[in-house]
């Protein structure tokens, strides 16, 4: 079975050290092109663990030592277990691109993976601007990294969180520490605007009833969080 390693940090190299990869970009270029990276490989968690924190490498790493995931992927290899590709895969899960030649030192760079994500149709709308937010908060109360958070906000929302300094970055325990002080959120009234939809919000904090609301935007045709909520009593 295929097992997760997630590092915390948000730094991600332009290349991994592992012998299968689905992506591996830039942390700026990722996140500000809507590409949440992910590598695979053949190795044993506790090997990749290691390699991944000596070489500074923070994005979420799958062990998968049995290939399961691999063989499904189609790059199962005899002389070398698998051999190096590149994938997009959408948020269905279908495999929208991928680079594999028979030239097993070639690797992606970011930009190919980049420019053929902007080539892909935009998928269609199937939630409304209130489903997505539940589902946004039902993400925050299990998020083990940065990254399951990032993946909700819009270009320039994550832009932001990158470009600030370490020291000033919120991590995820920060984050669920911010959104647990309002409790019982609910989306009272979701109007549309040019740009995504405005929520009207009510919550409970210190027992008390509040209100607020949050900014929501399209981005390829799905829904991000445009900036935090403002919520007053």
């Amino acid at each position: 079975m295929a097992t997760g390693y997630r590092p915390s940090r948000i730094r991600i190299p332009a290349a991994t050290a592992t012998t299968f990869r689905i992506v591996a970009l830039r942390g700026k270029e990722s996140f500000s092109n809507g590409i949440r990276p992910v590598a695979i490989s053949i190795d044993a968690p506790d090997i990749s663990r290691k390699l991944s924190e000596e070489a500074g490498y923070t994005l979420t790493f799958l062990s998968d030592p049995a290939m399961d995931v691999i063989r499904r992927y189609d790059v199962a290899a005899q002389e070398m277990g698998a051999r190096p590709a590149e994938f997009l895969v959408d948020a269905s899960g279908v495999v929208r691109w991928r680079y594999l030649t028979d030239n097993v030192y070639a690797r992606a760079t970011s930009g190919q993976v980049i420019d053929a994500a902007r080539t892909l149709p935009a998928p269609a709308v199937t939630e409304t601007g209130t489903q997505f937010y539940a589902r946004y908060l039902t993400a925050i109360s299990k998020a083990t990294s940065m990254d399951d958070v990032l993946a909700f906000w819009s270009v320039a929302l994550a832009k932001q969180y990158t470009d600030a300094p370490v020291a000033q970055r919120v991590d995820v325990a920060g984050v669920k520490g911010i959104y647990g002080m309002v409790t019982n959120v609910t989306v009272v009234k979701e109007t549309a605007t040019t740009a995504g939809a405005v929520l009207s919000l009510e919550g409970t904090n210190a027992g008390k009833k509040v209100t607020g609301i949050v900014g929501l935007t399209r981005e390829n045709a799905a829904w991000k969080i445009a900036g935090r909520e403002n919520w007053t009593n």
